[in-house]
């Protein structure tokens, strides 16, 4: 009889060991599988069986690890949800089963997780309670408690996403979740747009599929703007990560091509300028002329790919050819005459979009000087605007400030606005330092570079938008923290 050679069993022991992991997180894919088609389906009570499986499931199995991942994975699928009284979203379902088992884990292991920096904790406690306080002041108390409740839940994605970056390796994954999530609403939103034009008949029966009557794809989300928000946060890190791998070269170039023509057709204005800032963040940290020139030709390429692209998509939805669109903008189809208008109609503050705005924010400005300390609740700049609109102004109902952080004063009030510019101080900082910090093109670099272009290009964006309870942002956030420990703590 042979005798085993000697490390033998170990790799037997260690390949069962593999396979038996692979079984578990197989076991926790499925399940969310089935939960993730259920909330498609609007099975609303066969969703809620199926959570509180899942949870077991990542309890019993220890792998709340990757559930976190699949929560990163569900972010760009905003309107997948259940109707429970609110939209209980696919990402929200994950995201609790993730706090309940971190939790429970926490609980057994008598560890608890890492403490946030103290600015940071101060910052969103007194950002939290002056949401609270608005309550008060509120007209519409109910929706005020349902948009705290939102902060909240924001804020926790922000927490678990410190908590769950702890090394390489799971920021790696968590990137490549944040992407293969991005890739599914891009390619959704580029489908929007084509079907817009040829009335495909079987994308309207499909809610998560139909933009409605407008040639602005929204992907999985509910607004154009609000996608174009999310690959604000999706393309610079996806750049950053893509740039620092070796190989596959075409590939990369390709996806970052495919998700700028996404971004490019929402036809969000700021959004073109929020990722314009991604060049100027690469070539004021970029030392030395190699890094340069590295820089210059894959961004070159990706944009050559991105013009071909967009050209190419054009012409499917245009009555020109490709030689003309790829000539002359002005003279192409649907989409290539928007996108000339939107871009020209940017400066103009007498264009139709553009005027009301200035409208809205000067009805804002007075509405604040009138409760300027405890605000007027969160979420209620929208029910209070009837009396302050301006008789010039078309809009009535529903209306948002357009402009996140100005929204924010009026709703909270002076104190809630300055605890959020100190909490967004603090990570535009951290971010800042960790880059200045971190080993030259390395890993970590390469990442806070797409984190300060990220972060730079949403809050830019968010000047004209109305989105502080998106949890990709505050992902965004949490990321940009835990990246920046990682790479101080690697010199």
């Amino acid at each position: 009889m042979k005798k085993a050679k000697p490390g033998t069993k170990v790799r037997d022991q260690l390949s069962k060991l593999t396979f038996m992991l692979q079984k578990q997180e197989s076991l926790i894919i499925g399940i969310y599988s089935l939960l993730l088609l259920t909330v498609i389906l609007k099975l609303t009570w066969v969703a809620i069986l199926l959570t509180p499986i899942f949870l077991f499931s990542v309890i019993t199995k220890d792998k709340v690890q990757l559930a976190f991942y699949l929560g990163v994975f569900s972010l760009s699928f905003d309107q997948i949800f259940i109707s429970v009284g609110f939209s209980l979203k696919i990402h929200m379902l994950v995201f609790l089963v993730v706090a309940l088992a971190l939790i429970y884990q926490s609980f057994k292991q008598r560890k608890f997780p890492p403490l946030l920096p103290q600015t940071i904790v101060v910052s969103l406690f007194f950002l939290l309670v002056f949401s609270i306080t608005s309550l008060f002041p509120a007209q519409d108390k109910t929706l005020t408690v349902r948009f705290v409740a939102s902060l909240f839940y924001a804020v926790s994605v922000f927490y678990m996403t410190f908590v769950f970056l702890r090394n390489r390796q799971q920021v790696v994954n968590t990137v490549s979740a944040l992407i293969a999530g991005m890739v599914i609403s891009v390619v959704v939103g580029v489908e929007q747009y084509i079907a817009y034009y040829y009335n495909l008949p079987f994308y309207g029966g499909f809610g998560i599929f139909n933009p409605g009557n407008f040639v602005r794809p929204a992907g999985l989300f509910d607004h154009p703007n609000f996608l174009a928000n999310f690959l604000l946060v999706a393309i610079p890190l996806t750049i950053g990560y893509t740039f620092w791998i070796k190989g596959k070269t075409l590939l990369k170039k390709v996806l970052v091509s495919v998700s700028l023509v996404s971004l490019i057709i929402t036809f969000s204005r700021a959004a073109y300028i929020g990722m314009t800032l991604f060049l100027a963040v690469v070539f004021f940290f970029t030392k030395g002329t190699k890094q340069v020139l590295a820089w210059a030709k894959y961004l070159g390429a990706v944009l050559a790919f991105t013009v071909v692209g967009l050209s190419s998509l054009f012409y499917l939805v245009g009555p020109y050819s490709l030689v003309d669109t790829l000539a002359n903008f002005s003279r192409g189809g649907g989409g290539s005459r928007i996108f000339l208008n939107r871009v020209t109609s940017s400066a103009d503050p007498f264009a139709e979009t553009n005027a009301e705005r200035l409208l809205i924010w000067r009805a804002g400005l007075s509405m604040f000087n009138d409760n300027w300390l405890l605000g007027v609740g969160l979420e209620n700049f929208r029910v209070r605007y009837a009396e302050y609109k301006l008789p010039d102004a078309v809009l009535r109902k529903n209306v948002v400030a357009h402009n996140t952080y100005f929204q924010l004063l009026i709703e909270t009030g002076i104190f809630g606005a300055v605890a959020f510019a100190a909490f967004w101080i603090t990570v535009f900082f951290k971010n800042f330092k960790g880059i200045l910090k971190a080993t030259s093109n390395s890993f970590y670099y390469y990442l806070l570079l797409g984190g300060m272009s990220a972060l730079l290009g949403v809050t830019f964006q968010n000047l004209t938008n109305s989105v502080l309870y998106y949890p990709h942002t505050w992902f965004l956030y949490g990321f940009i923290l835990a990246v920046s420990a990682l790479a101080l703590r690697k010199r």
